[in-house]
C-alpha cells in the first residue's frame, strides 16, 4: 500500500480487506441522528454517518482528510509513506521581543520540533498565543493563524504586531491582505478561498485557534460522502484543508466537541501531541485556582420525569421563570459588590432578567453593569470589554459569545446560573476568571445546582467531575450540596 500526504491523503495499492478497514475507520456514526431516532424526531437531512473518504474503484484511489496518515500508519505500519507538502523558511520573520517561556511552554516547543501535525491542549490562561508565537519565531516561515471569533482575531493581530514588529496580514470579510504572517477569520477563508488560489502554497505553517470548531459537514445527504457533497468539513475545517502547508497545529483547552465528533478535529490536524497539566499552571502562577461555591436550588418542574428529555426547552423556560431562583442569584451578586463579576448564560432573556433584577434591587449599580448578547453591535461589545479591563464595569453579563477568547484578566467572580454539562464549554468559562494578574488575590465560581430535578442534577454532577474537580477548590454551602456530589463522585 502507498500513502501520499499532500493537501489531502491519497491511498493506493490497497487490498479489499484493507479497503474495508479504511472505510470502517473513517465512517463515523452521527450521534445527532441516533438522538433524533430515540426521540422519534424527523431525521430528514440528518446524515446517519459522517463519511470522511472517497473511494474510486476504477482508478484505485482512496482520498482522506489531510492528517489521516497518522491513523493509517497505526493501521498499516508497513505501508509506504510519501510526503509532498510545502515548507520554506522566511528569514525576515523573527521575534523582536524576547519571550521568557514557562516550563510547560519549553516542553511544548521541544515536542513540536519532531511533529509536523498535532493538537496542543493548553488550559485557558496557559498562554496558547505566546506558545504559538515562540514556534513561529523558531521555524521562521510564512504562517497563517485561523480564528473563528472577532475577539480572538483582534488579540492575535495585537500580540503578533508587538512581538514581531512587522505588519500582519488580515483576511476578514471582503478584506484580503496576505502577508508572511496572516491572521484570518475561518468564515472569510471559506467564502473567499477561490480568490486566494494563487496563495494556496504560500503558507508553510498553519495554527487553528480553538480548533474544536472543526467539525463535520452537516449538510451531507444520507449515504453521501463529504467529497460527493463537495464539502470536506464545516467552514473552519474547509479553511484548514484548503492550504498545502506542511505544518498544521491546533490550539485548544479541551479539543472535544459537544456533538461527539472529535475525530473530525484529529482527521484534519492529527492527534494530541502535548497536553499541559492544570496543576503546572497553578504552580507557575500562570493561573489561580478558583474557589467553587455550589448553591443548591429548590427549583422543581411540573413536567413529568419521562418527558423531560423531549421537553428540555420547556424545562429551561420554567427555570427562567422561577423567581426564587433568580433572587438567589441576585443576592449573591449584591454580596460580591466591589469585585469584578462575569455572569454567563446561554439564554439572553435570562441574562437580561438577572441584570434588570440587580438594577431594581440596587439602582446605584446601574452604571457598573453591561450586557453583551448577539444583538449587541460589535463596537459596543469591544467598548464594554475595554471598560471592564479598566475596572469601570463591575458586572459583565454575557451569553455564549463570551465563552471563547474573551480576555479580561481583572475578572475574579464567575456566575453560571444556567444549566449545562458540556466539558469543553465549562472549562472555557472557568478560564475567563483564572488568569493571573497583579492585584488579583483569588477567584470564585458560583454554580447553581438544581438537585431537585433529575436531569439537571445529572448535568451538575457531570460539570463537577469533568471540570470542577480538577480546576477548583471545592466549597459546599450546605449538607445537601455535599451529599449530592458524594453519590457519584
Amino acid at each position: 500500500m502507498k500513502i501520499i500526504v499532500d493537501r489531502c491523503v491519497i491511498v493506493s495499492g490497497y487490498t479489499p480487506q484493507e479497503k474495508e478497514k479504511i472505510t470502517k475507520k473513517f465512517s463515523i456514526f452521527n450521534p445527532q441522528y441516533r438522538k433524533a431516532k430515540q426521540q422519534n424526531k424527523r431525521t430528514y437531512g440528518v446524515p446517519a454517518f459522517h463519511n470522511y473518504f472517497l473511494i474510486e474503484d476504477v482508478k484505485g484511489f482512496i482520498f482522506l482528510p489531510a492528517s489521516a496518515h497518522f491513523f493509517l500508519q497505526e493501521m498499516f505500519p508497513n505501508a509506504l509513506l510519501i510526503h509532498k507538502l510545502y515548507f520554506e523558511r522566511n528569514e525576515s520573520i523573527k521575534l523582536k521581543i524576547k519571550i521568557t517561556p514557562r516550563n510547560f511552554q519549553k516542553e511544548a516547543v521541544k515536542v513540536v520540533k519532531n511533529r509536523d501535525r498535532g493538537i496542543f491542549k493548553v488550559p485557558t490562561g496557559g498562554g496558547k498565543t505566546f506558545l504559538a508565537s515562540m514556534i513561529i519565531g523558531g521555524f521562521r516561515c510564512n504562517t497563517l493563524i485561523i480564528c473563528d471569533t472577532t475577539v480572538i482575531y483582534n488579540q492575535w493581530i495585537e500580540l503578533l504586531s508587538r512581538l514581531l514588529k512587522m505588519e500582519i496580514g488580515e483576511i476578514k470579510g471582503k478584506k484580503i491582505n496576505i502577508l508572511p504572517i496572516t491572521v484570518a477569520m475561518s468564515p472569510s477563508l471559506s467564502n473567499q478561498r477561490l480568490k486566494m488560489a494563487d496563495h494556496r502554497n504560500y503558507f508553510s505553517m498553519i495554527f487553528v485557534d480553538e480548533c474544536q470548531g472543526i467539525g463535520p459537514n452537516n449538510s451531507q445527504k444520507k449515504g453521501e460522502t463529504v467529497f460527493e457533497s463537495k464539502q470536506y468539513y464545516n467552514r473552519m475545517g474547509r479553511a484548514v484543508q484548503w492550504f498545502t502547508a506542511k505544518k498544521k497545529y491546533g490550539l485548544s483547552d479541551a479539543a472535544i466537541r459537544s456533538d461527539e465528533q472529535g475525530d473530525s478535529i484529529r482527521f484534519a490536524l492529527g492527534p494530541v501531541i502535548y497536553e499541559t497539566p492544570y496543576g503546572e499552571l497553578v504552580e507557575e502562577d500562570a493561573v489561580v485556582k478558583p474557589k467553587l461555591i455550589v448553591r443548591p436550588t429548590e427549583f422543581r418542574t411540573k413536567i413529568p420525569a419521562d418527558e423531560l428529555s423531549d421537553r428540555y426547552n420547556d424545562l429551561c423556560w420554567e427555570l427562567i421563570k422561577d423567581h426564587d431562583r433568580t433572587k438567589m442569584v441576585i443576592r449573591d451578586l449584591v454580596f460580591e459588590e466591589g469585585n469584578h463579576c462575569l455572569i454567563l448564560a446561554n439564554n439572553k432573556t435570562y441574562i437580561r432578567m438577572i441584570a434588570g433584577g440587580l438594577i431594581e434591587k440596587r439602582p446605584s449599580l446601574a452604571p457598573l453593569i453591561a450586557v453583551i448578547t448577539a444583538d449587541t453591535p460589535q463596537i459596543y461589545r469591544e467598548g464594554y470589554l475595554e471598560m471592564a479591563r479598566r475596572g469601570l464595569i463591575k458586572y459583565l453579563f454575557a451569553t455564549s459569545l463570551a465563552d471563547k477568547g474573551m480576555d479580561v484578566p481583572i475578572l475574579d467572580r464567575l456566575f453560571m446560573p444556567f444549566p449545562g454539562k458540556f466539558e469543553g464549554t465549562n472549562k472555557q468559562r472557568l478560564g475567563r476568571v483564572v488568569r493571573s494578574t497583579s492585584g488579583k488575590e483569588g477567584a470564585k465560581v458560583y454554580d447553581y445546582a438544581d438537585i431537585k430535578v433529575g436531569v439537571l442534577k445529572g448535568q451538575f454532577l457531570k460539570r463537577f467531575k469533568s471540570s470542577y474537580l480538577e480546576r477548583c477548590e471545592i466549597d459546599f454551602d450546605d449538607e445537601i450540596g455535599r451529599a449530592s456530589c458524594r453519590e457519584r463522585v
